[in-house]
C-alpha cells in the first residue's frame, strides 16, 4: 500500500493532533494550504480513500474515526490509553 502526499500529510496531521480530533476546517488548512480553492469534499474524499487503505472494513472503521464534535481522530490513543489502565 503506498499513500499520496496529501494523504501523508493528513495522516501527519491527525497525529500532530493526538489524542484530539481535527476539524475539517483545520485540516483544510494545513493539507491543501497551497490550494487556492478548498472544499470540505476534499477532507471527505480523502478519508474514505484512507478508510479503504487502511481499515479492515471501510464502512466499520476502527482507527480512522469520525469524532461527534465534527473533526476526525486517529483512534489508536484509545487503545494505547485503555492498555495503560491495565495492571499486570
Amino acid at each position: 500500500m503506498s499513500l499520496s502526499p496529501t494523504e501523508s500529510r493528513f495522516l501527519a496531521t491527525l497525529a500532530a493532533g493526538m489524542p484530539k480530533a481535527v476539524s475539517t476546517d483545520q485540516l483544510l488548512h494545513k493539507v491543501w494550504a497551497d490550494s487556492d480553492a478548498v472544499d470540505p469534499a476534499y477532507v471527505w474524499v480523502t478519508v474514505r480513500r484512507l478508510r479503504q487503505k487502511l481499515e479492515f472494513d471501510a464502512n466499520d472503521p476502527h482507527h480512522l474515526i469520525t469524532d461527534p464534535s465534527g473533526g476526525y481522530r486517529l483512534a489508536a490513543w484509545e487503545l494505547r490509553r485503555e492498555l495503560g489502565k491495565r495492571k499486570p
